[in-house]
């Protein structure tokens, strides 16, 4: 729970941050440019970070656990539902939320349910 923890975290700060700092236009094409390749590095790099956190974390721990094997393959199963029903709620409120203000709603409804960057990376290549 920890890692779920340590991923939402991100995904709650940088999630609105993404929808929030992709609607800034600028004066100019080359500070556009600039900013949209910085935004770029920001949507990799969160990316990784909630891999890390969903993913990397958990798998280390179950690996290094001194549990039976199955014990651990129960607990990654659990951690994998755990994270696609709480993906599933996230994506249904973002829906919402963006279906009500008249926004485009996420063309990668099933991977985002096992990762959620990827509703930022066609934000910030547009």
């Amino acid at each position: 729970l920890m890692y779920l923890g340590l991923a939402y975290t991100v995904v709650g700060f940088f999630q609105p941050l993404m929808s929030d700092i992709t609607l800034r236009h600028l004066p100019t094409l080359r500070e556009t440019e600039e900013f949209r390749q910085l935004l770029r590095v920001i949507s990799i790099g969160t990316a990784v970070i909630w891999t890390l956190a969903a993913y990397g974390g958990p798998i280390m721990s179950l690996l290094r656990s001194p549990f039976p094997l199955r014990c651990n393959l129960a607990l990654g199963a659990g951690h994998l539902v755990l994270i696609i029903l709480l993906a599933h709620f996230l994506g249904e409120a973002t829906q919402l939320q963006s279906a009500l203000e008249g926004r485009p709603t996420s063309n990668w409804p099933l991977l985002r349910l096992v990762f959620i960057p990827i509703d930022w990376f066609p934000a910030s290549t547009n």
